[in-house]
C-alpha cells in the first residue's frame, strides 16, 4: 500500500525503488548465475512471474512525469475532435 501511495505522488521514486528491488532479488534468487544454468531451480519462473512485474511497472513509472501523467501531453490534444 505504501508503494501505491508513493507511486501516485511521487512516480519517479517509485520507479527507482522498484528497479533497485529487482536488482536486489536478483541477487537474493541468486538470478546473476543465469547464464550458467538457465533453466535450474525454478529461474524461469522466478523471472517470468516475480522480476517481470517488478521491472515493468519500476520502468513505466520512469517514463511518467512528476505530476503524474505522461511526458507526452501534445498528443492528447490530437484525440479531441
Amino acid at each position: 500500500f505504501l508503494m501505491a501511495w508513493a507511486a501516485r505522488r511521487w512516480p519517479r521514486v517509485a520507479g527507482v525503488i522498484l528497479v533497485c528491488l529487482a536488482a536486489f532479488f536478483v541477487y537474493i534468487f541468486g538470478l546473476y548465475e543465469v547464464f550458467s544454468d538457465p533453466f535450474g531451480k525454478g529461474r524461469p519462473m522466478v523471472i517470468i512471474f516475480f522480476m517481470g512485474p517488478l521491472l515493468t511497472t519500476g520502468i513505466a513509472l520512469l517514463r511518467v512525469g512528476s505530476d503524474g501523467e505522461d511526458d507526452q501531453k501534445e498528443t492528447s490534444s490530437y484525440i479531441r475532435p
